[in-house]
């Protein structure tokens, strides 16, 4: 493996940092993730003296971080998540704003920054640019499908295998949000600067509704599991027991492992428009909280390069890179190219500090629609509600 080449100021500064506050700990929710930083990490400790740990919380990591970052316990100095969270953390003061290279701010493209900038800041360095699409099985699915309407019939070829045909958790607000708003729908509107408009909701219009209604039925006529979850699913792909996965680059290199002949496609179209699933960034926060914040700069800024960023792609593929110069090498990838095509029909997930009530009232939207315990418009419409009023 190539080594990871790091600015030389952090020799000059290492052994400073070193004595003073000795190490870097950096959190993420993906072991695959992990392993790569800690490659990168090595090069840097070698360099500068300061050990770096890379770990992932026994809890769920943005539960961790929340809760070490309102109660002052201990953190990490660097947390790698994608930018939904970035307005809500900004606002509470829990994450630091950067101040990029001009290198790094060339080698970027201007979409990765807009969605890593709140009130006029930028908060996280970019490792990757994400969007959900199919992933199927060539040996099941020789051709994935262009529609969803299409999946009855595909249903009909595949069961007589044992093998369920499509997968995603429909009681997700960011799995199934792509096919219900393919009617164009967005969580908020904009003004004409681009600012967020959190009383202006949009997750009941009708075609939200008509999406929502269309997948039910699927899961009614068995097309589709209304009960399978993430992991669950991501295990029957890799067990060859399931045609097609909604899913993002983070199970790519486990299909590879598990010897799966696997494709990649935009998701499919639902009432002859697009489906829109949400282009998130994964990004590198510093915490307010961290007490070694020049040492956890100079990482990210050393680290976050071409270079640095192919070392992290061989434990954990990136996707769609965020560096120019990556871009169009990593486009000779099928796999990219594929997936490209999803970030052109979806759409930036809002960063805005409202996002937190899409996640926790639309998921709860889902789930009475799928329980029966609300009737889908009924869900929908108190899910905008409860966003609007933003408590």
């Amino acid at each position: 493996m190539r080594s990871l080449v790091v600015g030389l100021s952090m020799c000059t500064l290492g052994s400073a940092w070193a004595a003073d506050k000795p190490g870097l700990t950096i959190w993420t929710g993906d072991e695959s993730f992990a392993a790569g930083f800690r490659k990168v990490a090595e090069d840097y400790t070698r360099r500068t003296g300061i050990p770096v740990t890379v770990t992932m919380p026994s809890q769920r990591v943005t539960d961790a971080f929340q809760e070490a970052a309102s109660k002052g316990l201990k953190g990490p100095d660097i947390f790698i998540w994608p930018h939904d969270h970035i307005g809500e953390w900004a606002r509470k003061g829990w994450i630091l704003p950067i101040n990029p290279s001009p290198r790094l701010k060339d080698d970027v493209y201007q979409i990765v920054w807009d969605a890593l900038t709140s009130n006029g800041k930028q908060w996280a360095y970019p490792v990757a640019v994400e969007v959900l699409t199919m992933v199927y099985n060539k040996n099941l699915v020789p051709e994935p499908p262009k529609n969803y309407e299409d999946l009855p019939a595909l249903h009909q070829k595949l069961k007589s295998k044992g093998v369920t045909t499509m997968s995603w958790d429909v009681r997700s607000s960011y799995y199934s949000w792509p096919l219900l708003a393919a009617g164009g729908a967005n969580v908020f509107s904009r003004d004409m600067n681009g600012n967020y408009l959190p009383k202006q909701v949009g997750v009941n219009q009708p075609t939200v509704l008509k999406g929502l209604e269309y997948t039910m039925s699927l899961v009614k006529d068995g097309i589709i599991p209304g009960s399978m979850q993430t992991k669950e699913a991501e295990e029957a792909m890799k067990n060859g027991k399931l045609g097609i996965l909604v899913t993002g680059p983070w199970l790519w290199g486990d299909l590879k492992k598990a010897n799966i002949n696997y494709g990649i496609a935009p998701l499919p179209n639902f009432g002859g428009r697009a489906a829109r699933p949400f282009v998130g960034v994964v990004g590198a926060m510093v915490s307010a909280k961290s007490t070694n914040q020049k040492a956890a700069f100079d990482f990210l800024e050393n680290a976050i390069t071409p270079q640095g960023l192919q070392v992290i792609n061989k434990y954990r593929p990136l996707g769609i890179p965020a560096s120019k110069e990556l871009f169009w090498g990593f486009y000779e990838d099928e796999h990219i190219r594929k997936a490209m095509e999803g970030v052109f029909t979806g759409g930036v997930m809002p960063n805005n500090p409202e996002m937190q009530y899409y996640w926790k009232y639309f998921d709860k939207a889902l789930a009475d629609s799928f329980s029966g315990a609300a009737k889908p418009k009924d869900a929908l419409d108190t899910a905008a509600k409860a966003m609007a009023a933003g408590q």
